[in-house]
């Protein structure tokens, strides 16, 4: 079953593009770079929440803000509503209803080699709890199932950063923008299960 798509007045003309992915993987600098390059606004939903106090707990265990769903759907709404004739790439690791679906036009999936993404998160001095958890979340592709369950096939697109500066991810993305056609997705093509046991990381 789909979820619910939700619409607000006066959007029509307000251009989304998603870029999501597991904590780690460059979401945020792919999506500054890209908002740039193509005059659009930046909206990454973590800073959002927090800045605006979006959330209904703090989550001391895994040391992450808890999303209200409803206020940040409030929020977005307005954001979509003051920036109606302009676009808006927004970034986040969680793909729910809070986003009128009809209005975002492609969304990509930022993948990265679960080993490559455990040493990142070593670097940034994470919990051993949670580098488990979002390399186990990378491994089976959490980020692509929401989104391909919120979007469908077509309008997903699955990027390996892996070895790629963020200036050659930003390329591709623009190159698939720059598309005439654009109703098609390639996801799928990136299967860590296949090339990577599992068990170390539990």
């Amino acid at each position: 079953m789909s979820r619910p798509e939700h619409h607000t007045p006066n959007t029509k003309l307000t251009f989304l593009i998603l870029i999501t992915g597991t904590p780690g993987v460059g979401k945020s600098i792919l999506a500054a770079k890209l908002s740039k390059k193509l005059d659009c606004l930046h909206v990454d939903i973590s800073t959002l929440v927090k800045t605006k106090r979006l959330y209904t707990r703090v989550d001391k265990k895994r040391r992450t803000l808890v999303a209200d769903k409803r206020r940040l759907r409030l929020a977005m709404d307005k954001i979509i509503r003051v920036n109606k004739n302009r676009c808006i790439v927004i970034s986040t690791h969680y793909v729910g209803d809070f986003l009128p679906t009809r209005q975002v036009k492609s969304c990509f999936v930022l993948r990265l080699n679960p080993e490559k993404l455990r040493r990142r998160l070593i670097s940034r001095r994470w919990s051993r709890s949670k580098i488990r958890e979002n390399v186990e979340a990378e491994l089976i592709g959490v980020c692509l199932f929401e989104a391909v369950g919120l979007l469908g096939l077509k309008r997903v697109h699955e990027i390996d950063t892996t070895g790629k500066s963020s200036a050659k991810v930003l390329r591709e993305v623009t190159n698939l923008l720059s598309r005439k056609k654009r109703d098609f997705g390639n996801a799928g093509v990136v299967d860590w299960l296949k090339t990577h046991d599992l068990s170390p990381w539990r």
